[in-house]
């Protein structure tokens, strides 16, 4: 956790409300709806699954099915990264300072919204806003639940 001197003003210091309806909820009432890039794709995911049980160990189509199944991970994954990173990014460009709350993304993840949690990656979120505020000279405050 890191934390900038006394000289920043409260008035200069945003709230960051992280949730799954809406990924952060600012202090100033600004929202950010969930893209929610998982549910998007599971149809075609499961279809894929389905596509390379059916193929015998060892073939040529299983080795083909089985990468384009990869390829459907990878684009939700590079869709998800990119979204974390516009966001986190925008928030540090606008603001003096972001305290966020801090969470039990772990802890949450084992609950039946698991699949919720990680399609929203709010600890990547954090994750990226406290090292981008690093570089950007942004304080990052850990407020408690």
């Amino acid at each position: 956790m890191v934390e900038k001197p006394a000289e920043i003003l409260v008035s200069d210091c945003t709230g960051i409300d992280l949730g799954l309806k809406d990924v952060i909820v600012t202090s100033t009432g600004e929202k950010e709806p969930a893209p929610k890039f998982f549910r998007q794709g599971e149809r075609k995911i499961k279809r894929l699954n389905q596509t390379l049980s059916r193929k015998v160990r060892g073939s040529k189509n299983r080795t083909k099915a089985r990468k384009a199944l990869a390829r459907a991970h990878q684009r939700i994954a590079n869709q998800r990264a990119d979204f974390t990173h516009k966001l986190t990014i925008k928030l540090i460009r606008k603001h003096a300072a972001l305290a966020f709350e801090s969470l039990n993304v772990k802890g949450m993840s084992k609950t039946k919204l698991s699949k919720s949690i990680h399609d929203t990656a709010l600890g990547e979120i954090k994750r990226q806003a406290e090292y981008k505020g690093l570089w950007y000279d942004v304080a990052f405050i850990q407020v408690d639940r």
